[in-house]
């Protein structure tokens, strides 16, 4: 029977064999499938690399993307983004200051992230302001559209702000829209213009610390809450800056060393 047995295992050796080869060619096209179905960074799903531009106390500057659209980033602000977008959404998250030249791309939304707000087009220029001092994050668009949206909300429905419209999200979630803004006036910072349009005292400060290495202090509770409706240009001392404001809101003011205090006029 030694002889029958031998035979035997000698006729399933190729069957097993086939089995294998099977089995390997069925391996392989899974790997082939699940490769060709993962977001692989610099083929399928972008590089995903983040890349951070960030700006200083008075600094600016430009960021080229890679889809061909542009940022143009304020004073201590950061631009977090990938060295090459994804086939699907162009992603970017902002906080900060910035104004966003969008490439055409009908197939990939252009989508920022900035605070609680999500913004999202395929095409325009607007500015987008979040500084995480702020009390809301606000949106101009110069031309184009784009959808507004809670960032955590799902990503449908929002708010359309089209041509010279303003809109502002507030922490609390609620979107409130203006028209027939001007543009420019929101923009200013982009040649070296501060514009502040009554605005308090205290936050009028805090936006100059934006533009000046300085600690600017209130030490009078009178005046902190006094309008401030002023321009001045980074061309301007900062003394000249700090003279108007007084005058502007019945103030005066000690400096010594990085620290300004502004009290009462008596």
């Amino acid at each position: 029977m030694l002889p029958v047995a031998g035979y035997t295992e000698r006729m399933h050796e190729p069957r097993r064999a086939t089995r294998r080869r099977a089995l390997v060619a069925v391996t392989a096209l899974v790997v082939v499938v699940l490769v060709w179905r993962s977001p692989l960074p610099g083929r399928f799903g972008g590089d995903t690399r983040a890349e951070r531009a960030v700006t200083g106390i008075g600094q600016r500057r430009t960021i080229r993307l890679d889809d061909g659209s542009r940022v143009d980033l304020g004073v201590a602000s950061t631009l977090v983004h990938p060295a090459r977008f994804a086939v699907m959404r162009r992603e970017v998250t902002l906080s900060g200051e910035a104004f966003f030249t969008v490439a055409v791309d009908s197939s990939r939304p252009f989508v920022v992230t900035a605070g609680n707000a999500g913004i999202e087009t395929i095409r325009g220029t607007f500015a987008v302001r979040a500084y995480p001092e702020g009390t809301s994050v606000r949106v101009v668009v110069a031309d184009g559209a784009v959808r507004l949206r809670i960032a955590s909300a799902a990503d449908t429905g929002g708010t359309t702000v089209s041509d010279r419209q303003l809109a502002r999200v507030s922490r609390a979630g609620a979107i409130v829209r203006q028209s027939d803004v001007d543009v420019d006036r929101f923009t200013a910072w982009r040649t070296g213009r501060i514009v502040l349009a009554g605005v308090p005292l205290r936050e009028a400060l805090i936006e100059l610390e934006r533009w000046q290495d300085l600690d600017l202090q209130i030490g009078d509770s009178v005046v902190a809450n006094r309008r401030v409706t002023a321009e001045f240009t980074t061309l301007q001392t900062f003394t000249e800056i700090l003279d108007e404001i007084a005058l502007g809101v019945g103030a005066t003011y000690q400096w010594e060393g990085r620290v300004v205090t502004f009290r009462r006029d008596r």
